[in-house]
C-alpha cells in the first residue's frame, strides 16, 4: 500500500489516494485499486482527510464567534438573492431576444413564400 498524488486539471486540485495492487483471478494479473484519502496541499505538502474519519472538526467557543457566522450567513444570503435576481433579469433579456428572433423568422417565411408565389405566377 503506498499514497499516490494526483492533478484534476477540471477542479485544479491535487488529491491524494491510498494506492493498493491485488491478484485478479479473473485477468490474471495484478490490478490497481485506488481509494480517495483527501486533498494534497501541494505548497504545504499535507494531506487534508476526507471523509467523517478525518474531516476537521469545527469548535465555536465564544458567543462572538456565533453572532459573526450569523451576519455572514445573512450576508450570504443576500448575495445569493442578488445572484438570482441578476440571472432572471438575464433570462428575461434572452427570452426576449428568442422571442424577437422568432418574430423575425416569420417574417422572412412569409417573405419567401410571397416571393416564391410570385415567380410561380410569372412561369
Amino acid at each position: 500500500m503506498s499514497i499516490t498524488r494526483s492533478y484534476n486539471k477540471h477542479t485544479n486540485t491535487f488529491y491524494a489516494y491510498e494506492t493498493t495492487y491485488e491478484w485478479s483471478e479473473e485477468k490474471q494479473k495484478k490490478v490497481q485499486r485506488k481509494k480517495c484519502i483527501g486533498k494534497y496541499d501541494p505548497v504545504t505538502d499535507e494531506i487534508i482527510p476526507n471523509g467523517k474519519r478525518g474531516r476537521p472538526v469545527k469548535e465555536v467557543e465564544q458567543h462572538s464567534d456565533l453572532v459573526m457566522e450569523d451576519s455572514s450567513a445573512t450576508i450570504r444570503q443576500e448575495q445569493a438573492l442578488e445572484m438570482v435576481n441578476t440571472l432572471a433579469k438575464k433570462l428575461d433579456s434572452i427570452e426576449e431576444l428568442i422571442n424577437q428572433t422568432v418574430n423575425d423568422i416569420r417574417e422572412l417565411r412569409r417573405y419567401i413564400n410571397d416571393v416564391s408565389k410570385k415567380l410561380e405566377n410569372k412561369e
